[in-house]
């Protein structure tokens, strides 16, 4: 009896659109680097790859280009003739009005899908527990081997947004009056399931603000 052949490893495609692999605080730097160091409308994406001291071809390159993408600071992908600024690109990296920074960056945590549902869920409310929080993201197609590190993700972001406010009772999330101007949906990128862990999450540090539960 012939031996069936071993199916080959499984592709998963997976959108930075929906939920990005690095926190904003990082992926800010593209914009800055642009901005800083080129001063022009368009650039280049391997100059700006080389200006943060990463190879163009390299997973982190790729991972932090379409995580800028994602958040709405960028427009053009790693593998695009030229990568460009956007408003709130520009708004967060050299704002002209007091708070207007602040404004936008509110507004970039709100553009990837699956963390503008979770922050307006909880817009007004106690941050959820761990667990909560854990299998909501499942509910919404995470890998469980992968929601830990997305709720950093999502932690660290609203601590450095300054959507959090802290009391004795805990955590609560406050957007404000941000409004979502519009929801730009980055490629889907396809990956090996093997590199899912590099190309899709970056180990964020833990962030100790936002109690864990």
């Amino acid at each position: 009896m012939a031996k069936k052949k071993k199916s080959s490893p499984s592709r998963k495609y997976l959108s930075q659109s929906e939920f990005p692999g690095i926190t904003l605080e990082r992926a800010i730097q593209v914009a800055q680097s642009i901005w800083s160091n080129f001063k022009a409308n368009k650039v280049q994406p391997q100059e700006v790859a080389q200006s943060l001291d990463l190879a163009p071809s390299s997973i982190a390159w790729r991972n932090l280009c379409s995580s800028s993408a994602a958040y709405g600071l960028t427009i053009g992908g790693y593998g695009a003739d030229n990568i460009a600024l956007t408003d709130i690109g520009r708004r967060i990296v050299a704002p002209i009005e007091e708070g207007e920074d602040r404004d936008a960056m509110i507004e970039s945590i709100l553009k990837p899908r699956i963390m503008r549902e979770f922050y307006q869920k909880y817009n007004k409310a106690k941050f959820p527990s761990d667990e909560i929080a854990k299998n909501w993201l499942v509910s919404f197609g995470l890998p469980t081997t992968r929601t830990q590190e997305a709720l950093n993700i999502l932690k660290e972001n609203a601590v450095f947004t300054g959507i959090t406010h802290v009391n004795k009772a805990g955590a609560f999330v406050t957007l404000g009056n941000t409004v979502i101007k519009s929801v730009n949906k980055s490629d889907e990128i396809s990956i090996p399931e093997r590199f899912e862990s590099a190309v899709f999450f970056s180990s964020p540090k833990e962030n100790s603000l936002i109690p864990q539960a």
